[in-house]
């Protein structure tokens, strides 16, 4: 997992690999004033805009996408982020149609990060994460998740 926020991209560019870097830019270069909130595919990435509610971190439901890294990055809003590593872990829930989803229960052992506009985090397969889990209360965010395939990387 790696979080940052999107104005200090450019000093942070050595810590990504190209085509994460390509797609933070990417996002980076959008006016959301202008970018409607909907799906769109760019060189095999898909790029989700949308917005949502928080609810309780005991309401929402912790995942990890096996054949894709999620770029997730606040357009506004605050959310609270939860993680951990999958290492043993083995899921409550998969879609094997996909063989990519996989859904998990609370473990009690999960850490925790607050995300505000313009923050990032770029979630890997191995990284169980519960997103847009509310602060104090429910609020609003508007973000975008982009879907990047391993392929893409080279990874395994």
């Amino acid at each position: 997992m790696i979080i940052g926020n999107i104005l200090q991209l450019e000093k942070s560019r050595a810590e990504f690999a190209e085509t994460i870097y390509d797609v933070l830019a990417r996002i980076h270069n959008l006016d959301f004033s202008q970018h409607p909130d909907g799906e769109m595919i760019e060189q095999g990435v898909v790029y989700k805009t949308f917005h949502a509610n928080t609810e309780p971190s005991a309401t929402r439901i912790a995942e990890t996408h096996r054949q894709n890294i999620d770029v997730q990055f606040v357009i506004s809003g605050t959310e609270y982020l939860e993680y951990q590593p999958v290492l043993s872990r083995t899921s409550d829930e998969a879609h094997p149609e996909q063989d990519n989803d996989f859904y998990y229960g609370k473990s009690g052992n999960e850490k925790s990060l607050i995300l505000n506009s313009g923050d990032f985090v770029v979630l890997f397969p191995w990284d169980i994460h519960t997103p847009l889990c509310q602060v104090e209360a429910v609020q609003p965010v508007r973000k975008v998740v982009a879907k990047v395939p391993l392929s893409l990387l080279n990874l395994k």
